[in-house]
């Protein structure tokens, strides 16, 4: 904890990894897997798919593998998703840029000082 927050980042999650099982078996309560992660962040290039230009995608549909998703799904975490794509794409239209041109830390600047930027107790 009190881990300094990556340059690149937008948002931060912290919610535990709830992955929820693959197959189900009728009958059975198909519980999954889930352990407590310590806050991560976000970057901004997740927000930015790689075969599509000028197009930001939040919540479940940013980049992330099976487990990170499994914690990154929740409302919380995909709204400060959303207030971040939102952001860039505000600062895109107004420095007349595609998104896959801006730096995340100019996004994170922008949410700073709007105090919605990603943070970190420490």
């Amino acid at each position: 904890r009190g881990e300094r927050l990556r340059d690149d980042a937008v948002a931060t999650g912290c919610w535990y990894m709830d992955i929820h099982p693959q197959k189900t078996t009728l009958g059975s309560a198909n519980e999954g897997e889930g352990f407590q992660p310590d806050f991560y962040d976000i970057p901004y290039g997740s927000l930015l798919p790689k075969k599509v230009s000028n197009l930001l995608v939040a919540g479940r549909c940013h980049g992330a593998d099976r487990m990170a998703a499994s914690s990154s799904r929740v409302s919380v975490t995909c709204m400060a998703m959303g207030q971040a794509a939102g952001t860039a794409a505000a600062l895109a239209t107004d420095e007349g840029k595609g998104v896959q041109e801006l730096e995340g830390t100019q996004v994170r600047a922008i949410l700073e000082a709007q105090h919605a930027g990603p943070y970190r107790e420490g």
